[in-house]
């Protein structure tokens, strides 16, 4: 699919060498384009998007890499305790999630001038909730 952004884009945004998945970085990509294009304002021409679009796609996406590199730290972590004190989790968790959220204000502040008004706030959308 043909992406505003690139992978070398985003590993250069987020100084990423090995650490993810090229597929993890094109999964990224698809996901923040389509938020992308759900966001744009009508009138913004496509052929020859703008650098800054370009720039906040692949920070949006390195904002879901660093959210779903965090799912994956909360799934790894676990409490500890030894003789009743208990050891620190670790802090990357919360690293990843500030780091996400930096990156998607950056996204948005690049996109802004080319977004619907009024702009969206953040990237997820509020749900029902199924009670059982």
């Amino acid at each position: 699919m043909n992406y505003f952004a690139e992978e070398a884009a985003v590993r250069a945004q987020l100084h990423l060498a090995d650490t993810v998945s090229a597929e993890q970085i094109d999964a990224a990509l698809a996901e923040a384009h389509a938020v992308i294009l759900d966001w744009l304002a009508p009138e913004v021409e496509l052929g020859d998007p703008p650098e800054s679009i370009a720039r906040g796609e692949a920070l949006l996406a390195g904002a879901m890499l660093f959210r779903s590199m965090a799912a994956a730290e909360t799934l790894r972590q676990r409490r500890l305790s030894v003789g009743g004190a208990r050891i620190e989790e670790s802090r990357r968790l919360e690293s990843l999630e500030r780091g996400a959220e930096t990156l998607e204000n950056r996204a948005l502040e690049a996109l802004g001038p080319y977004l619907r008004q009024p702009r969206p706030r953040t990237m997820l959308q509020v749900t029902s909730t199924r009670t059982w």
